[in-house]
C-alpha cells in the first residue's frame, strides 16, 4: 500500500475485485488514460488486449501496450 492507502499502478491493475476507494482510483487511472495523448492513442489496442485475455487485469499490458514499467 502507498502513500494514504493509495495502491501502486502494477498493485492496483492486478486486483480482480476493488474497494470503494480503489475503484475510484481505477476511474482515475482510466480518466487519465483517456486524457493523456500519447496514452490515449493506445486505448484501443488496449480493450482488444483484455478482450483477448478475458480479464480486466492491466497488469500484462502496462508495458507491452501503454509502455509504463
Amino acid at each position: 500500500m502507498g502513500r494514504a492507502g493509495i495502491l501502486p499502478l502494477r498493485d492496483l491493475c492486478q486486483k480482480t475485485s476493488l474497494s470503494r476507494f480503489e475503484r475510484v482510483q481505477a476511474l482515475t487511472l482510466v480518466e487519465t488514460l483517456l486524457g493523456h495523448e500519447r496514452l490515449n492513442a493506445k486505448w484501443v489496442p488496449l480493450l482488444n488486449a483484455m478482450r483477448q485475455t478475458g480479464s480486466t487485469r492491466l497488469d500484462p499490458h502496462l508495458g507491452p501496450i501503454l509502455g509504463i514499467d
